[in-house]
């Protein structure tokens, strides 16, 4: 792990982060990502060791799918209300925006602070619901994870801002023998940018494409799927399951964490489009090239954070990306 720049990185964190959680004991994390995309299960990690470094632990954990008002305020008073970080605060992801939007509505007068996010939409009106959501609300803090978000917010948005580095760079992690010189971690959903032809001139180059999106069956995600479905029916009756499902749920990112780390570490250098792709792969160490997505979030986020980082170069096609991966290759 190149340590220099991790530390700085977590030293940015608690530079931003620290004094918004200032005094707060009693809290509530939202938004657990209850699917198999690997990236948002190591922000899930960072943000549980973060909290559990700084003494803090949520009293009641959820996802999208399950929130309700009355399941939230069944839980009693809070100090704040924490969102889970990462790259859906804007129109890409409309579910969750329509989420943060109607907390922000059920709990005007509880501190709600958006962990860091990534910021972007396309639509004007969408924009502006969530302006007026967050101008009707009492204490609103949006912590934001690159220069564009941070200035996009600023501008647009009523509220505090602060610029913070994803969550995930909590996280320590030990890279694998690999099995190929490379491979290629890329995008199969919305976010891809030229998905299909870039898989298929890197599989025409003879390399190993793969997502992580296909998840192996798991009791444990299957036991935090149950419970989910449970706890939101009988919420109050079911409310003792709290302390449980936080524990189900670290687990179930946990090995989501796991199973990424194992692709990424198949490959002694790695080219991807998925921004935790590229963390993931800094924080083990490993050679990589990384392609942006189709909003540009992976520039976004190399310009803030990690242009320094020696074994990482940007790509800005396929060929580009092989060429620089066999470089890589040759002098390991």
């Amino acid at each position: 792990m190149p340590a220099s720049l991790v530390l700085d990185l977590r030293q940015r964190i608690k530079e931003a982060a620290d004094p918004v959680l200032a005094g707060i004991r009693r809290f509530a994390l939202l938004e657990f990502p209850a699917h198999s995309n690997v990236g948002d299960s190591a922000i899930w990690s960072g943000e549980i060791r973060y909290l559990t470094l700084r003494g803090l632990r949520p009293v009641f954990t959820g996802e999208i799918n399950s929130y309700s008002r009355d399941r939230l305020a069944a839980v009693g008073q809070l100090d704040a209300i924490l969102l889970h970080g990462g790259g859906n605060l804007g129109d890409v992801w409309p579910d969750y925006l329509q989420a943060k939007i109607r907390l922000l509505t059920d709990f005007p007068d509880v501190p709600v602070i958006q962990l860091p996010q990534t910021v972007h939409f396309q639509s004007p009106e969408k924009l502006d619901a969530f302006r007026r959501a967050v101008a009707g609300h009492k204490s609103f803090t949006l912590l934001a994870r690159g220069e564009a978000s941070l200035e996009l917010a600023r501008r647009h948005l009523d509220c505090e801002v602060r610029s913070c580095p994803d969550m995930a760079f909590w996280l320590d992690l030990a890279r694998g023998a690999p099995r190929h010189d490379i491979i290629c971690l890329l995008r199969t959903d919305h976010e891809a940018r030229d998905g299909d032809a870039h898989a298929r001139s890197a599989r025409e180059a003879g390399i190993t494409v793969l997502d992580w999106l296909d998840e192996p069956p798991s009791a444990t995600i299957r036991l935090e799927r149950w419970l989910t479905t449970a706890t939101a029916r009988y919420p109050r009756k079911l409310a003792f399951l709290n302390n449980s499902m936080t524990g189900l749920r670290n687990s179930a990112a946990a090995l989501r964490v796991r199973r990424g780390c194992a692709l990424l570490s198949s490959g002694k250098v790695v080219i991807t489009d998925r921004l935790h792709g590229h963390i993931l792969c800094v924080l083990m160490g490993i050679p990589h090239v990384i392609l942006d997505n189709n909003y540009g979030k992976l520039r976004q986020f190399y310009d803030s954070w990690t242009s320094g980082y020696p074994d990482v170069r940007f790509a800005t096609s396929i060929e580009e990306a092989l060429q620089l991966a066999r470089g890589f290759v040759a002098r390991a």
